[in-house]
């Protein structure tokens, strides 16, 4: 199967990998298997069951500083400016 090609960090710009079959301990004591995408250099982690969902989701996060930009304009618009 091939894999696409995943996006850097949206956080930090580090290089992402997938870990396929990673285990997750769920809260009741169950065990689950999917598919972690993290950031090599923050950590950033994502996990899904699907190997295809999580890449898809990881490739669709929004860069951090283009989320911090839209956060910024927001506090400036229908406010007076003193």
């Amino acid at each position: 199967m091939s894999e696409e090609k995943l996006r850097n960090c949206p956080f930090c710009g580090g290089e992402a990998c997938v870990v396929h079959d990673a285990k997750r301990k769920l809260a009741d004591g169950k065990q689950i298997t999917g598919t972690v995408v993290s950031c090599t250099v923050c950590n950033a982690t994502m996990f899904y069951r699907n190997s295809r969902l999580a890449i898809e989701a990881w490739n669709r996060r929004v860069p951090q500083r283009a989320w911090t930009q839209k956060v910024y304009d927001s506090f400036g618009k229908g406010r007076d400016k003193e």
